[in-house]
């Protein structure tokens, strides 16, 4: 019990400061006069002990102030999450878009005097002046024919064509590089000549070596 006992309005002003000194939202330290108010009431409380209270304690200026618990981080919002789900949704429906895919490799074949005589006439080596030049077969790609030329300058020529299309591409470059040529769908070739691709899709052909690498990149959605 209390040594000298407060009056009802004295212990209950001294209950609220209390709370407001040693309570879970203590914030007594910012109000001197509110600790010096607590200072006088604890001492009528507690005549005896008052002289044996820590300076720490007793002096309202050296009191260890209160230190509020960190706050939490909080969640990032929910519309960050719902841009961030966006753009990654766009990226997968643009890389499943066009992906490109390893088709086939060419190697050369043998070929007769009247297929290299319908290549020739196909083609019309004249006119990109490589008449004389050595033709070499690398077979078909589904309905095209894909053949090399190479003149004594090592200028090396790929010929891609389809009779049936009456198609002929050429791609030529200097040595040391080899060409490549792209066709696209419904622009260069039509589609019942390279297994129903839709239009827009692209057929690359790459010479590599004594090769040559075939590539897709299929459009499964109509371009325009």
């Amino acid at each position: 019990m209390d040594a000298s006992p407060l009056p009802p309005e004295f212990a209950r002003e001294l209950e609220t400061l209390r709370r407001r000194a040693y309570g879970l939202d203590a914030d007594i330290d910012a109000d001197p006069v509110a600790l010096r108010r607590l200072d006088e009431l604890e001492a009528r409380t507690h005549p005896l002990v008052v002289a044996d209270v820590p300076d720490e304690l007793s002096d309202p200026l050296r009191r260890t102030p209160h230190v509020p618990p960190e706050p939490k981080p909080s969640p990032p919002p929910r519309r960050n999450v719902f841009v961030i789900g966006v753009v990654l949704l766009l990226l997968w429906a643009a890389n499943a878009l066009t992906v490109p895919h390893g088709e086939a490799v060419l190697v050369p074949t043998d070929s007769t005097q009247q297929e290299r005589q319908d290549i020739i006439d196909l083609v019309d080596l004249t006119s990109f002046g490589m008449v004389g030049a050595q033709l070499e077969s690398f077979g078909a790609f589904r309905e095209l024919s894909v053949w090399s030329a190479v003149d004594d300058s090592g200028l090396t020529c790929l010929l891609v064509g389809s009779e049936a299309d009456g198609l002929a591409q050429v791609a030529c470059t200097p040595a040391p590089l080899q060409p490549s040529l792209d066709l696209r769908v419904g622009e260069r070739i039509e589609a019942a000549s390279v297994g129903g691709l839709g239009a827009g899709s692209v057929v690359r052909f790459a010479m590599d070596g004594h090769s040559i690498e075939v590539w897709t990149a299929e459009v499964t959605v109509d371009p325009r």
